[in-house]
């Protein structure tokens, strides 16, 4: 079967051959183009991108004693695969990356992140500006201006602008609406210039926007200048307050990043980018100042090399990228460079350099971020370390694999309200997916084994569920053989029950299995702790929504005389609404004075 496709005029002059292996090897050209590796069940398990394919592919099935392990086990899960002919070797890099990143393909280096950073945009094509946080940046008359590695340095840049600017922060559609609503709140401050009222012309109001655009773009010193010769003239005029709000907004454009501790003499902006294992840092560096940084964690089980590594992610990062300084500094060679920078300087219009340092300050800059990623890298590692070796513990306690372990938690407040959660952690790690909440519905008053009895019933009464190997209580004796008595009835076989034991001081002391409390290390009794308190804050946190909401929506808030306080003796004391409905006025007298006992008897059979 073959598919002929045309994509932005013969930009890419795509050919799809499907075919089996053996047969079709000889038909590959030598062209460039990417491949795509399939398994049995159709999925998309690799892709990559060749000078020629015919060579690239056949290597694959040629000398296979010469593979690594990850090659050989890739090779050993083919079982057919397709390829795409492009007309340059730069085209085939762009569609190997966009197919990774929509297939997602098993054996590449993958992203774990899809981070969508947030923009400043400047709508210049309005009459009166705005500016205003986006997500996504359209192709469109206005100027974008990022992204922001976070939203509070975001939010500082906009804090800056609002208090030097009287930038208008309003929706209002000018100029059609001036002149239909008085000025708002800002105008009366001198915080904006109110041309919602005509107050400023378009001319004038853009000689704001320009300003902030220059400033947005980078360039403090022309704008530091500007106000520092209206702070003099307002001194002149003797306008002491003007020069003294102009001084403050000058002290505060120069404190912009002073936190920054890295800075290099010039004033080139560039980004740095170490990596260590499979974790990458990036130090954003603008104007000779760092002025932020991020870091990513990469799919690499098959313990491919840091350069083969780098290389992905430099492509995946920067192609399509928005702002993009014209000097990226890497700690590894990249191999696919020359493509790399001729992709970016089509797209960008500038040329775009990518280079490791051998010495001097970009090295020190480097070198910096390959610690980051070095830090980063042993604290993951350390932490799976951990997990491992606690898991591995409990399998020996318990002389079972374990992957699953469940824990069960009841929270209420006098028998109000009283709830039951489920967590669950999968291979060590919490997997709050499929965490579970349960409102307690055949209990009444405060009945913690009734109330667990429910939730166990309910959770093992769910098919859908997988079954645990392991349930951790978060109790006693008593809670255990709860547990025990609902799984026994409900025939569920090979599920262990172990309870996590408290101390005098309500701390988790040790593991309770079969009437016996087991001596554990340090380690795991750090990791059960760990499990108990999280049992625990989400019950805690869905008991307290289900208080907050009973509260706020009630029929007792209609009666004269009953507030919060009130109103929660009541259901305290009652244990329901429906109680409280069919109580007696004296039984209501026990609880509040007469003058309100007496409203609420009357609201609830005033139709008697």
């Amino acid at each position: 079967m073959n598919f002929f496709i045309m994509i932005k005029g013969d930009i890419i002059n795509l050919v799809i051959l499907m075919f089996d292996i053996k047969e079709n090897l000889k038909k590959l050209p030598l062209k460039p183009g990417v491949y795509l590796m399939k398994n049995t069940d159709g999925h998309i398990i690799y892709v990559g991108k060749a000078k020629k394919l015919k060579n690239r592919v056949s290597s694959y099935f040629i000398n296979k004693a010469g593979h690594n392990l990850k090659t050989k086990v890739l090779v050993e899960n083919i079982y057919s695969f397709d390829f795409i002919v492009t007309n340059t070797e730069a085209e085939a890099l762009i569609l190997e990356n966009n197919l990774i990143k929509k297939y997602m393909p098993k054996y590449n280096i993958l992203l774990k992140d899809d981070k969508t950073y947030p923009f400043l945009k400047v709508t210049v094509s309005e009459d009166f500006p705005r500016i205003i946080k986006v997500r996504k940046v359209k192709k469109d008359k206005d100027k974008y201006f990022g992204p922001y590695v976070s939203g509070y340095e975001l939010s500082n840049i906009m804090k800056i602008i609002y208090s030097i600017w009287n930038v208008r922060t309003c929706n209002r559609n000018l100029p059609k609406d001036i002149g239909k609503a008085r000025p708002c709140l800002n105008y009366h401050i001198k915080k904006c210039d109110a041309p919602c009222d005509g107050k400023i012309s378009s001319e004038d109001y853009k000689k704001i926007i320009d300003e902030v655009i220059t400033f947005l773009g980078g360039n403090k010193k022309d704008i530091i200048s500007k106000l520092t010769e209206k702070m003099a003239y307002f001194s002149e005029k003797l306008d002491y307050e003007r020069a003294m709000e102009i001084r403050d907004n000058i002290i505060t454009l120069k404190g912009e990043n002073t936190d920054q501790a890295i800075e290099n003499v010039n004033m080139e902006s560039k980004d740095i980018v170490g990596i260590y294992g499979n974790v990458v840092n990036i130090f954003f560096v603008r104007n000779g100042k760092m002025v932020g940084k991020d870091e990513f964690v990469l799919e690499n089980e098959n313990g491919e090399p840091e350069n083969t590594v780098l290389n992905q992610f430099i492509k995946m990062f920067y192609i399509g990228a928005l702002d993009i300084p014209k000097t990226v500094v890497v700690s590894e060679e990249i191999e696919d460079l020359d493509v790399i920078m001729d992709i970016l300087k089509e797209e960008t219009g500038k040329k775009i350099v990518i280079k490791k340092p051998e010495r001097g300050e970009k090295l020190n800059f480097v070198n910096l971020a390959v610690e980051n990623s070095k830090i980063k890298y042993e604290n993951i590692h350390s932490k799976i370390d951990k997990i491992n070796r606690n898991m591995s513990e409990l399998e020996s306690i318990f002389e079972t694999k374990i992957s699953r372990i469940e824990s069960y938690d009841i929270s209420n407040t006098s028998g109000v309200e009283t709830v039951g959660s489920m967590i669950v952690y999968e291979d060590g790690k919490p997997s709050r997916k499929n965490y579970r909440k349960y409102k307690i519905k055949t209990v009444v008053g405060q009945n913690d084994y009734a109330s667990m009895e429910e939730v166990v019933s309910r959770r093992f009464k769910n098919e859908e569920l997988e079954l645990p190997e392991l349930i951790l209580v978060d109790g006693g004796k008593g809670q255990i053989n709860i547990v025990k008595k609902v799984i026994d009835e409900l025939n569920v076989k090979s599920v262990i029950v172990a309870g996590m034991v408290k101390d005098d001081k309500h701390r988790t002391r040790g593991l309770l299995f079969n009437d016996k409390e087991i001596n554990i290390s340090r380690e795991l009794l750090r990791f059960l702790t760990e499990i108990q308190d999280e049992v625990h804050r989400f019950a805690i946190d869905y008991h307290r929504s289900r208080m907050i909401k009973s509260q706020k929506k009630s029929e007792l808030d209609k009666i004269k005389g009953v507030g919060e306080k009130t109103k929660f003796k009541l259901v305290k004391h009652f244990k329901s609404l429906k109680n409280i409905k069919n109580v007696g006025i004296d039984d209501l007298e026990a609880v509040v004075n007469k003058d309100v006992a007496k409203n609420i008897y009357d609201y609830f059979n005033k139709g008697e």
